[in-house]
């Protein structure tokens, strides 16, 4: 399984787009605790890319990430996803770093 990627992204009626993508950590990565993701989805012809920024989180356990945005003129169709995460490590304290693009195709709930 990636280490992060982008599964889906679904328009709500709402006006909020859900986006998924699988994640899982590496054997070096000691963490118990929630993982927060920031991502971006961006659409369209280079001079005129649309654009939605996210946040969500991974649980420890799961096998997927979950997060939100405000969908803004995203439509049905393919997107590139760019994500980051932040490793919070204990001992020794220590932060590790880790970002992501993949495609995505956003379609309608």
């Amino acid at each position: 399984m990636p280490r992060g990627a982008f599964s889906s992204a679904v328009l709500q009626p709402d006006g909020i787009v859900i986006v998924t993508g699988p994640f899982s950590l590496f054997s070096e990565d000691v963490t118990g605790k929630e993982i927060f993701v920031d991502f971006f989805l961006v659409q369209g012809e280079p001079g005129a890319e649309i654009m939605v920024d996210g946040h969500g989180k991974w649980t420890p356990g799961n096998p997927n990430w979950t997060g939100t945005a405000d969908s803004g003129a995203l439509q049905p169709g393919p997107a590139n996803g760019n994500g980051f995460i932040v490793l919070v490590h204990d001992d020794p304290p220590s932060f590790v770093t880790q970002s992501w693009s993949s495609p995505v195709e956003v379609t309608e709930a």
